[in-house]
């Protein structure tokens, strides 16, 4: 699996010097997938990773100009056919957040029926350009990793000293990170 976050960017952002090993093999092998895991779950992309899929899909009725591809962010359309007649790149919208494919003529409609249009695309989510995913992720391991010294407690008071911990699985702030990258809309 490939990494939004490194080990050593972990502990910095968590404050752990570099020379401290203790919390590595915690840290490396358990709390980044773990994060990876919940952050992919959370938008909704299989990984960590910019693939290319080569996809067919099935148009329902007469009228239908466009089509939900089953990955996203898009990056690139490589090739889309309808009724295996080449469609020209001019001829078509990508929505690259969404993952939807538009034809752009008036009257312009997919033939209906099963695994008629076809579609080459690159999807997914590249951590090294998308810095806020990689910060998100962070967040989230720096939340697991307090968590764990904690297990159990979400609040403790000690004279004028108070501490209360959230008990969400991912953090407000995270979410707001991730929020672009969910896909607002049902696939068909």
């Amino acid at each position: 699996m490939a990494n939004y976050l490194t080990l050593a960017q972990a502990k910095r952002f968590i404050g752990i010097p570099a020379g401290v090993t203790m919390h590595d093999t915690l840290i490396e092998s358990n709390l980044i997938p773990m994060a990876e895991i919940q952050v992919n779950n959370y938008c909704g992309v299989a990984a960590v990773t910019t693939t290319t899929y080569d996809e067919k899909y099935n148009v329902s009725g007469g009228g239908v100009n466009e089509i939900v591809l089953r990955n996203f962010p898009v990056s690139s359309v490589a090739a889309l056919t309808n009724d295996g007649s080449a469609v020209a790149a001019s001829k078509y919208y990508v929505d690259e957040r969404a993952g939807v494919i538009r034809l752009t003529g008036s009257g312009s409609f997919f033939t209906d029926g099963r695994q008629k249009v076809s579609v080459k695309y690159t999807a997914g989510i590249n951590p090294e350009v998308n810095l806020d995913l990689k910060f998100g992720t962070a967040m989230l391991v720096a939340f697991h990793f307090n968590a764990s010294r904690n297990v159990g407690f979400t609040f403790e008071k000690s004279g004028r000293y108070q501490y209360k911990r959230s008990t969400d699985g991912i953090p407000s702030s995270v979410t707001a990170i991730l929020a672009p990258y969910v896909r607002a809309f049902a696939m068909t």
